[in-house]
């Protein structure tokens, strides 16, 4: 779950890519490679990229504020269900509007280089799930 407000980046930011890697998946060293970790091109990454806040976790790269808590239910649920949980935490949580992210707010979270859970390394959430 994640807040209302949502600031948009100035500019393209990098893409995160950190290795190159051949048609087989394997890393190989970058030179002449064309891919992203070669040129990291765009504005670098906030460090460090979470900041625990008060009323949850602001993502300094996308500026979205997420909760710290990732899990609401104790499995899966349906989008009125998810939509019913968001709403009685709206009414308990007063101080801050919450709202189901878009697909493209959830992938922004995730490093493709990792899983269980696919998030960056030194990630603050906990109960978190392998797919939303």
């Amino acid at each position: 779950m994640m807040n209302n407000k949502a600031i948009s980046a100035p500019c393209l930011l990098q893409t995160g890519q950190c290795s190159c890697h051949n048609p087989d998946g394997r890393v190989i060293p970058c030179q002449d490679t064309g891919q992203d970790a070669e040129s990291r091109a765009g504005q670098a990454w906030p460090e460090p990229r979470f900041e625990r806040h008060m009323h949850g976790v602001l993502d300094r790269l996308t500026n979205l504020l997420w909760r710290h808590t990732a899990e609401l239910a104790a499995g899966p649920v349906t989008w009125n269900e998810a939509l019913a949980m968001i709403s009685k935490l709206n009414a308990d949580e007063t101080s801050t509007r919450w709202r189901l992210p878009n697909i493209n707010e959830l992938e922004s979270l995730v490093d493709c280089a990792s899983h269980q859970p696919a998030l960056p390394a030194h990630h603050p959430f906990v109960e978190v799930q392998d797919i939303y």
